[in-house]
């Protein structure tokens, strides 16, 4: 049911004012064993928020915009609003609608063109130590001993606080660049004993929320 005609049934049934408030969210996994992709799931969920106004407001929820779910929504809305007693009706500002776009593009630098295009951020190392560990990255010699890429392959960094080590990872750029997701959900399961890396990856190939999971089952 399109919200336009959503708010006109609101109208119909007695309200004064109506909106709806639709959210929906989007998300690709990819499960990737030693180097292979094993797996590819996409799910979508979705949902709106039912508002109207009579004497006083009416509120009403929905995860699906069949007709006939919408409109009990609704009615089940008036029927709040309807039930409740208030003394003065609440009244709305005059404004017209407003629209508008936020772009945010994180600033990042690289040591040199090598690690821009490795998506390696700068760290800056203290005096007299070869390497620098923290919790969430390490830089050391691995670094050095990085794979070639190809055209249809793409090696990303990623830091395992499991193994203590930063990993190469080889990912299908095509999967990567033609998804309609701005990050990809990605599982790599490696390691003795074998654990998960779960991390996020965008169409930059830059890593984002990485975390481990050191249990994993298996159906047999």
């Amino acid at each position: 049911m399109e919200i336009e005609a959503a708010i006109e049934f609101a109208v119909r049934l007695g309200a004064d004012y109506a909106d709806i408030r639709w959210e929906q969210t989007q998300s690709e996994t990819l499960l990737v064993k030693n180097g292979k992709v094993e797996s590819a799931i996409y799910e979508e969920h979705g949902g709106a928020g039912i508002r109207v106004l009579l004497n006083t407001w009416g509120f009403a929820s929905i995860s699906s915009f069949e007709r006939q779910k919408v409109e009990d929504a609704i009615r089940r809305a008036i029927a709040m609003a309807k039930a409740s007693k208030r003394s003065t009706k609440p009244r709305l500002a005059q404004s017209g609608v407003a629209e508008g776009k936020v772009k945010l593009t994180p600033e990042i630098e690289y040591e040199s063109e090598e690690a821009k295009d490795l998506s390696i951020p700068e760290v800056p190392l203290p005096k007299k130590k070869e390497s620098t560990i923290t919790s969430n990255q390490i830089i050391n010699n691995e670094l050095l001993n990085i794979e070639s890429e190809t055209i249809d392959k793409k090696i990303i960094l990623a830091y395992c606080d499991i193994c203590k080590k930063t990993l190469q990872i080889k990912l299908n750029k095509n999967i990567i660049l033609q998804s309609d997701l701005p990050l990809i959900e990605i599982s790599y399961i490696h390691g003795d004993p074998i654990h998960a890396l779960n991390f996020q990856v965008d169409k930059a190939f830059s890593v984002r929320r990485t975390r481990v999971c050191s249990a994993l089952f298996e159906n047999e």
